[in-house]
């Protein structure tokens, strides 16, 4: 009797450590490495099994620089290879069994929600990615989701790309409500400056300005994308030079991609009306110069805010065109018709439903295509 419960005792203690053998990495933010099965991970912390899962600790989000996971299913590695070979449709697919399996664990569902919502923007099925991203942060699911920020931002930038802009100033004010619990620092003004951007978009300049002034004023996180917003508000009713001032503040104020890549793109277009007005070549090149660092330096991730990338390559395309228009030698009348093309191309390849589409074909069916 004592040799078969010697047995079973080894044979259970076979299948715990076998259980857990695969444990996950943990990369720390002091240098060390922890290693344990990660059950949960949301926006404030990781939660790992450890002990031959007895047990499970909480760490802080802050302090894991990364995680490398072991005993991933098969159907979520066929699809992660399907997504990063841009085979969107079959990533979406591959990533529907994974989801529809409940037995995954928790991050890495989280994962195929948001690389779904990745592949379907990539594709333009906007509504479809934010209707994802929304089911990944239901209450069911994953409220408080590790991808919770970029999430908020690119429904809200979806919904606008889909022409919803009332579907996306009322998502942001449910949603500040709905976060309002979490307690997470700056993130209602991130969803008061996406609807103030949402305003923007659907052309209703007062209440953009009302929602962006709140922020610009204060000692928010979102105060260089609020005065960008109030740039952009006067630089549409003509007030040049106070947008140019408004550009100028946002940018010594802030070394944020998104913050620098917009007032670029503002100073950029303050500059051009001044260059229509000179019809001088050195004026649209100072234009040009800050309409390529943008294109060149801030380039947006799928499914972030790109309004100043967009404007931008319609900005500098339009540059070089101009520039082109007033050049007398032949050759560099050429070169620049070339690159005048190769802007407005790549905005309506990648961004068709851009508010600066219409234009960008008008002019490049001007210089011939």
């Amino acid at each position: 009797m004592l040799k078969q419960i010697c047995v079973v005792a080894v044979l259970l203690s076979a299948f715990v450590v076998g259980a857990y053998a695969q444990e996950d990495s943990l990369n720390m933010k002091d240098g060390s490495k922890r290693t344990g099965k990660v059950m949960e991970w949301d926006l404030k912390n990781v939660e790992v099994a450890v002990g031959g899962g007895s047990g499970s600790t909480r760490i802080k989000v802050e302090d894991v620089v990364s995680i490398q996971f072991e005993g991933v299913p098969k159907d979520m590695k066929e699809a992660d290879a399907a997504f990063s070979g841009g085979r969107d449709s079959d990533a979406v697919d591959k990533y529907k069994s994974v989801l529809d399996n409940k037995k995954v664990r928790k991050p890495l569902r989280q994962d195929a929600f948001w690389k779904t919502a990745q592949a379907q923007i990539r594709m333009r099925k906007f509504e479809d990615a934010a209707a994802t991203m929304r089911t990944m942060l239901a209450d069911d699911n994953f409220p408080m989701s590790r991808y919770l920020i970029e999430a908020d931002e690119a429904i809200a930038q979806c919904l606008v790309w889909a022409g919803k802009h009332d579907d996306a100033v009322k998502f942001t004010t449910d949603e500040e409500v709905r976060v309002g619990k979490f307690g997470i620092n700056g993130l209602g003004d991130k969803l008061r400056l996406l609807r103030a951007r949402a305003f923007l978009s659907k052309g209703d300049l007062a209440k953009a300005a009302s929602e962006a002034q709140a922020l610009a004023g204060g000692a928010s996180a979102s105060a260089g994308d609020a005065k960008v917003v109030l740039g952009t508000v006067s630089l549409a009713g003509g007030k040049n030079d106070e947008a140019e001032r408004l550009f100028r503040e946002a940018m010594a104020s802030s070394q944020t991609p998104s913050v620098r890549a917009s007032c670029f793109a503002g100073l950029g277009q303050v500059l051009r009306a001044k260059a229509e007005k000179s019809k001088k070549s050195d004026d649209f090149k100072e234009a040009l110069l800050c309409y390529l660092r943008p294109v060149v330096m801030y380039q947006p991730e799928a499914g972030g805010e790109s309004g100043a990338y967009e404007a931008s390559l319609f900005g500098a395309a339009v540059c070089f065109m101009s520039i082109g228009e007033l050049e007398k030698d032949a050759d560099k009348q050429k070169v620049n018709m070339t690159r005048a093309r190769e802007n407005f191309r790549k905005l309506l390849e990648n961004y068709p439903q851009s508010q600066y589409a219409v234009e960008a074909k008008e002019r490049l069916g001007r210089i011939g295509g």
